[in-house]
């Protein structure tokens, strides 16, 4: 389950139970970082399920990204963004 918005500001995403409703886990996704929006936002997303992994695409008008979470456990496993132009990889703390 995932709520993006109206725009490429960050936003959770969750993995629930089928049967049950129950979340197994919440990640957030960075999308492209927005922190302002002026205007009429557009943002669109795709979820992939494959390999074991949870692929989020996106697009909105400040660029595109492409996320990648763990089934199990909602781990980040990949993040790219065509414009992280304050959110350094140096200070993401990834392992």
């Amino acid at each position: 389950m995932a709520d993006p918005g109206l725009a490429g500001f960050p936003y959770d995403i969750q993995m629930k139970e089928h049967d049950t409703g129950s979340i197994v886990w919440k990640a957030a996704v960075w999308a492209v970082g927005r922190t302002a929006l002026t205007g009429i936002g557009v943002h669109q997303i795709e979820l992939v399920v494959s390999a074991e992994r949870l692929f989020v695409f996106g697009i909105e008008s400040n660029g595109a990204y492409a996320e990648a979470f763990a089934v199990d456990d909602g781990r980040p496993l990949l993040r790219f963004c065509t414009c992280y132009w304050f959110n350094f990889s140096e200070t993401w703390s990834l392992r």
